[in-house]
């Protein structure tokens, strides 16, 4: 009897987590918390309010594209926010204690917080979209066409997934959110800056500028700025993410 009991237990304990329950699972813990659903609650009433009163000062000239560039300014600045919060927040309140023992494979659990960040940012970009075209078509001003909804849309995700990725990012690197907040904030701008001041590193500032390569746009640019664009991928986001799988993986909780 005890010996069934016993393998019933190791049974359970054995069975896989689906993917889909970890990212249901991290798709919960961004609004569980009152520190989360707050900041996204404000993001969002930001993007909703800019969109809103920009349509209503400019009008029927208002367009699409005026309307996304002036209603992101809150997405870019804090959605990254959110997605430190949501990979390094656990550690800071030792929750990863918990979440690691329910769940040992650290490596599935990370790649599902990044799924749910995924999963936001597609949402956060319907609304904006979503939003806009329903002012546009409430002010009576001319509503965009298919290849301009398209590439306004496009761009949209590329400014505000990229600046998300290198929140979260930063976040799984250095398992800190104040620490990895306080990077985030200066040294995007301090670094390109301070290359850029001298000559002989100069022609390196494009290859780190991250605000550059995500908040430049997509329009206009050529072949010859696709190094500096994968370079500043590559630092702000494929480098720390490695780095972070690997901390995630082997530091004592």
């Amino acid at each position: 009897m005890a010996s069934t009991a016993l393998a019933a237990r190791t049974t359970t304990t054995q069975t896989p987590i689906p993917m889909a329950t970890r990212i249901h699972i991290e798709l919960r813990k961004l609004v569980d918390t009152r520190a989360s659903l707050g900041l996204l609650a404000l993001t969002c009433g930001l993007t909703l309010l800019v969109i809103g009163l920009t349509g209503v000062f400019d009008g029927r000239d208002a367009d699409l594209r005026t309307l996304i560039n002036e209603g992101s300014a809150p997405l870019v600045f804090l959605l990254p926010i959110v997605a430190i919060l949501a990979i390094a927040g656990e550690w800071r309140h030792r929750t990863a204690l918990f979440t690691y023992a329910f769940d040992p494979r650290r490596s599935r659990v990370l790649t599902a917080k990044l799924i749910a960040l995924v999963i936001l940012i597609l949402g956060v970009v319907v609304l904006a979209v979503g939003t806009s075209l329903l002012v546009l078509a409430l002010l009576g001003a001319p509503m965009p066409g298919a290849r301009e909804t398209t590439e306004v849309t496009g761009a949209l995700l590329w400014s505000i997934g990229g600046m998300t990725l290198v929140g979260a990012a930063l976040g799984a690197a250095l398992l800190s959110a104040p620490l990895a907040l306080a990077v985030l904030l200066l040294l995007p701008q301090i670094v390109p800056q301070l290359l850029g001041t001298w000559t002989l590193t100069a022609p390196a500032a494009p290859y780190v500028d991250v605000y550059a390569t995500f908040l430049g746009g997509m329009s206009g640019r050529g072949a010859a700025e696709a190094p500096a664009v994968v370079s500043a991928i590559v630092l702000w986001i494929v480098v720390p993410l490695a780095v972070g799988f690997v901390r995630n993986a082997r530091r004592d909780v």
